[in-house]
């Protein structure tokens, strides 16, 4: 008889994030439910379940209407009680990154604009994550593995400039960007893409990184019975930096605190005796939101993406933040109405990741760690 190499057993702690809800991702909380190890897991998806997703989606009738993330959290809290379960009603571009943080980062995505957005911040904290989905004509069910790392292959590696061009472009002119269309996979191939997520998890949590599909990607063709697996390599001219994020804890900050106690209390962190600035990753601060409709401008200082009002002139819109109106480095000089907006006023969140340059350009990188905030 052949020996065979015993299956690790996963860590007690871990946590999963899981981005994207639908056919796959509400098929995947069923199995992470069950799974050895886990304390704390995020939901993550900015919809709502419609009556077409009781045909293809692990949901009932009373999920209808109600975000994906929080009807997912009731289900994965009644399957183990003993979970600590987030539920994130955003898109994952906004997300601050801290809340990423976790053993491992599952993709459940239906646009290559949102799987872009959660390589680059799987990259910047440094957490392992895995793609998967499915493409039902062709009854195709497709899983990747990326683990960060200057010399390790990333999701835009195997991008090219055909790619690239098909993305849909947001201009800050524009209001949010549309849908994707519904995959309209049944709930069958959905349910194997769950599966295969859920056991690349199962090694990634155990440390079993060898036998796992990390640098790889295999495709499973139901209709003929075949699997095909790729090997991926970095790829020299990728558009990604493959950077990675040294963060430390930013304490001590309440939703009340000004910007200019923020700007304080990272000069301090930073060990910085001379000038300071700093930035919210991902989302600069706006001075001035107006409507793509009739153009009507509202001064309103916010962190870009936070936040939604609509248009007081025309009532048709969301109001959103341009390229014109950023107060973006923060510092002592800053108008007096943006240092004295409260971090609650402008949008802050827990976890959210500030940059910070002080003397001789050096940057540090904090996370905000309040739960106040």
């Amino acid at each position: 008889m052949k020996n065979r190499t015993a299956t690790a057993t996963p860590a007690t702690g871990a946590s999963i994030v899981v981005v994207g809800l639908g056919n796959v991702g509400s098929q995947l909380v069923d199995h992470i439910g069950r799974m050895a190890g886990v304390a704390r897991v995020v939901l993550v998806d900015r919809d709502v379940y419609e009556p077409a997703n009781l045909r293809s989606q692990r949901i009932t009738a009373r999920d209808v209407g109600k975000p994906k993330a929080e009807a997912q959290r009731r289900i994965l809290r009644a399957l183990n009680p003993s979970l600590d379960v987030c539920a994130v009603v955003d898109d994952v571009a906004n997300v601050p990154p801290g809340e990423l943080r976790a053993s491992v980062i599952v993709g459940c995505l239906d646009s290559l604009e949102a799987r872009l957005a959660l390589n680059d911040r799987a990259w910047r904290v440094g957490v392992p994550w895995i793609d998967g989905g499915v493409e039902p004509e062709q009854q195709l069910v497709r899983v990747n593995g990326y683990r960060p790392g200057p010399e390790n292959p990333c999701l835009e590696c195997a991008l090219d400039e055909t790619d690239y061009s098909n993305l849909a472009s947001l201009h800050p002119c524009q209001p949010r960007g549309n849908t994707p269309a519904p995959t309209n996979g049944s709930t069958s191939i959905g349910a194997l893409a769950a599966a295969l997520l859920a056991v690349e998890c199962e090694k990634i949590l155990a440390g079993d990184f060898e036998r796992s599909l990390i640098n790889r990607q295999v495709v499973l063709d139901v209709s003929h019975h075949q699997h095909y697996l790729t090997s991926f390599r970095r790829n020299p001219r990728c558009r990604f930096d493959h950077a990675g994020w040294q963060l430390a804890p930013l304490r001590g900050l309440a939703p009340t605190d000004s910007l200019a106690d923020l700007l304080a209390a990272a000069r301090r962190a930073a060990h910085g005796n001379g000038s300071t600035n700093l930035t919210i990753e991902y989302h600069p601060l706006v001075r001035t939101l107006h409507c793509p409709g009739c153009g009507c401008g509202v001064e309103r200082v916010q962190l870009s993406g936070r936040g939604t009002l609509r248009c007081p002139r025309c009532h048709a819109r969301e109001l959103i933040a341009t390229g014109f109106t950023t107060v973006d480095p923060i510092d002592a000089s800053s108008p007096a109405c943006v240092l004295r907006r409260s971090l609650r006023a402008v949008g802050l969140r827990p976890g959210d990741v500030v940059r910070v340059c002080t003397g001789k350009k050096r940057e540090n990188r904090f996370v905000i760690e309040n739960e106040l905030l």
